[in-house]
């Protein structure tokens, strides 16, 4: 499904991401773990070129990202971001949120687009909120019409940047719920967080990362159960000691 190739990604002072290979698999849930700064969002980022990288290349569904607009809007359509900082439109309604992107890039009709956007709302438990503004809403909730306003847009991809990071703890684990009823449809899902019981408990295989590299890169079960490199059994070694 995507096709990394020798990732690199300099901002200015130094890389961030450093010769970054790998492949996901259509229909399977990555998770990409790593201590802050690491590279872990700069990666998920460039996979639908929200971030341009500086050497290598992606092939997602078997196009090749290139900044020209026609193929990232391409790519765009079938690679869809829930971020950690919600990126609601505070002045429309959490119904014409979850519509006005079906409209703009996918070209559905106003009926058509209401229709996927209450299916999507329905999924994630928002439904009669579909008329209130996003400043009626909790974090937990903005995030949810999030995920929602993805959905709707019949991605193959689902994007996930640290979507609960922003969030009161008491509202973590809603989002949580939403996000491990998800993988029942199926999706290419890609999620970079820190909450390492819900790596453990959705993801087909992790991925960790540090300064700007891939560490390790085993199915689930396996690294944590037995990581094979030091810095990985590092990092989750206060997870694993209390499981």
């Amino acid at each position: 499904m995507i096709t990394v190739k020798n990732l690199c990604k300099d901002f200015g002072e130094g890389d961030v991401l450093k010769d970054v290979s790998l492949e996901l698999k259509r229909g399977t849930v990555n998770v990409i773990i790593g201590p802050s700064g690491s590279g872990k969002t700069t990666l998920l980022r460039t996979l639908n070129h929200l971030e341009i990288p500086s050497e290598g290349t992606i092939i997602g569904d078997g196009v090749t990202l290139t900044p020209e607009k026609k193929v990232l809007e391409k790519v765009r359509k079938n690679a869809t971001m829930v971020f950690q900082g919600f990126h609601l439109f505070n002045h429309l309604s959490v119904l014409d949120n979850c519509t006005i992107a079906q409209r703009n890039v996918l070209g559905r009709t106003r009926e058509d687009s209401e229709k996927k956007a209450y299916e999507s709302l329905r999924k994630v438990g928002m439904a009669e909120f579909a008329n209130r503004k996003p400043s009626q809403l909790s974090g937990g909730q903005k995030q949810r019409v999030g995920i929602a306003r993805a959905l709707a847009m019949d991605p193959k991809i689902l994007l996930f940047d640290e979507p609960t990071s922003a969030l009161d703890p008491e509202m973590v684990q809603e989002v949580l719920t939403v996000i491990r009823n998800l993988v029942s449809e199926n999706l290419t899902m890609v999620l970079v967080t820190h909450e390492m019981e819900l790596a453990r408990d959705i993801a087909d295989r992790v991925i960790f990362m540090d300064q700007g590299r891939i560490v390790e890169d085993r199915e689930t079960n396996t690294i944590f159960s037995s990581p094979k490199e030091e810095r990985t059994k590092a990092f989750l070694g206060q997870f694993i000691s209390n499981k």
